[in-house]
């Protein structure tokens, strides 16, 4: 819901008068580009990785191997079932679900992650 928040507010924006004289880069191969992609990229995996690792050191391995168990578990709950629940958009409320520190330090980075690239790539005035 955060994201969707964000989204609606941006799209308010105005459209200006005159263009600015500076064009945009002709191509979206550009290597300036590229780098940019390749170091958002860099940036967010490094910070999923070491995140998901702290959540992983901090739960023991007691606890990761009882939350991989419930996730084994779902997945086969979620493979037998039958092709016509999934066109019912409640489906998902079907499947059990495990909260967790893993879980939840990942969902919180992703989202701070999709946050601060909408608020990155937003060019206002």
């Amino acid at each position: 819901t955060l994201i969707s928040v964000a989204s609606i507010a941006f799209s308010f924006a105005q459209p200006l008068d005159r263009m600015h004289p500076t064009r945009p880069l002709f191509s979206v191969f550009h290597k300036a580009i590229f780098f940019s992609m390749m170091g958002q990229l860099l940036i967010h995996l490094g910070c999923m990785v070491y995140i998901s690792g702290f959540a992983k050191d901090i739960m023991g391995e007691e606890e990761l191997k009882s939350v991989v168990q419930f996730e084994k578990d779902r997945n086969k709950k979620i493979d037998s079932m039958d092709e016509s629940a999934f066109d019912d958009w409640s489906w998902f409320l079907n499947v059990p679900f495990k909260p967790n520190l893993l879980n939840t330090v990942c969902w919180l980075v992703e989202s701070s992650q999709q946050v601060s690239v909408l608020f990155v790539n937003y060019k206002g005035r």
